[in-house]
């Protein structure tokens, strides 16, 4: 199966949705209602303000991680054709570029060129640079691209 007979996933939030991926929000807004609910109600008076700004904080902070992960597209920048910016992000120097354009593999699945380190995706149906595993529970990869961001959340 190559990748024009098969559409890839550009992140998370396309679908088809994952059912744990769904699952997932569901979990999610029913901690946010059950903390405000109970939780809060729990304590005393003077605590109660400070730990729902707490609270609220903390699952701000998730959601944001959450949502910058899912929408994140890990994608070889070669596939992509978006391979400058990859350098200029990654502050690289014209012979750190060549270096790495002369260590490409081939990927049968994608019939493309992509760099060394990057894996296919079954799931995604695109290669993902340093790819670590697919995510159900974002419905996306994770890969060198957005690990950083995956660590925060976890």
């Amino acid at each position: 199966m190559t990748r024009i007979d098969v559409h890839s996933r550009r992140n998370g939030l396309q679908c088809p949705l994952h059912p744990q991926q769904l699952l997932s929000w569901v979990l999610f807004f029913l901690q946010t209602g059950l903390l405000y609910t109970f939780l809060v109600m729990l304590y005393p008076v003077t605590a109660s303000p400070f730990i729902a700004i707490f609270g609220f904080g903390a699952q701000l902070s998730l959601f944001y991680f959450a949502f910058v992960v899912t929408r994140h597209n890990p994608e070889d920048p070669l596939t992509t054709g978006k391979f400058e910016e990859y350098a200029r992000e990654n502050n690289l120097s014209m012979e750190g570029k060549q270096e790495l354009l002369s260590n490409t593999m081939w990927c049968k699945f994608c019939e493309h060129d992509v760099l060394k380190g990057s894996k296919h995706c079954r799931s995604c149906n695109k290669c993902v640079i340093g790819f670590d595993h697919h995510c159900n529970w974002l419905n996306n990869c994770v890969g060198k691209t957005n690990y950083p961001i995956f660590r925060k959340l976890m």
